[in-house]
């Protein structure tokens, strides 16, 4: 029975941190409120937050586009950073990421900002390869209450600038 009862226990710790997909709507609260609502029938998303074990940050949600942008079908990879102090910021986190691209071998552009839904956001791209062929990567960085969140995809360089432009109008619907 007691371990009936640690499993229940355990079960609904691991719920409680699983991302609501709702209609055409994503919610997850794990790492602070963020609240996805793609146009209808644009992207298929699927919730990650809860098959991550790491309070800190993991990944929230994955987004994989319905109709090919640029003639790839991309997916988009949602994760979180807690702001767990001052020393987690913006800043840190952008030069985290891009560092991982440098190590790997890419090379990362200058990060602009820009303001969408009267809230900054930060973002770059990289070269990057996958699969040892050329690719891009789209990073964009949104600063949460609680949280930061990244979104990111990776695509050929054929498929950049429609795949940028399908991520640049879901940003819009994205609310944390």
């Amino acid at each position: 029975m007691r371990h009936l009862f640690l499993l229940l226990a355990i079960s609904l710790s691991v719920s409680a941190f699983a991302g609501q997909l709702t209609g055409e709507a994503y919610i997850g609260e794990r790492f602070g409120r963020i609240e996805i609502r793609p146009p209808a029938k644009q992207w298929l998303m699927l919730d990650r937050e809860s098959s991550g074990d790491n309070e800190f940050g993991g990944p929230v949600v994955d987004l994989k586009a319905l109709a090919p942008l640029g003639g790839v079908l991309p997916s988009l990879h949602v994760s979180a950073f807690r702001r767990v102090d001052a020393s987690v910021t913006a800043a840190f986190v952008l030069q985290t990421s891009r560092d991982a691209v440098l190590q790997k071998g890419g090379e990362a552009g200058p990060v602009d900002i820009r303001t969408v839904n009267g809230r900054r956001i930060w973002f770059f791209d990289a070269q990057v390869k996958q699969q040892d062929k050329p690719a891009r990567l789209y990073y964009v960085l949104l600063e949460g209450e609680k949280a930061y969140f990244a979104l990111q995809t990776v695509v050929p360089d054929a498929a950049f600038l429609a795949t940028k432009q399908g991520v640049d109008e879901l940003l819009p619907k994205v609310n944390y």
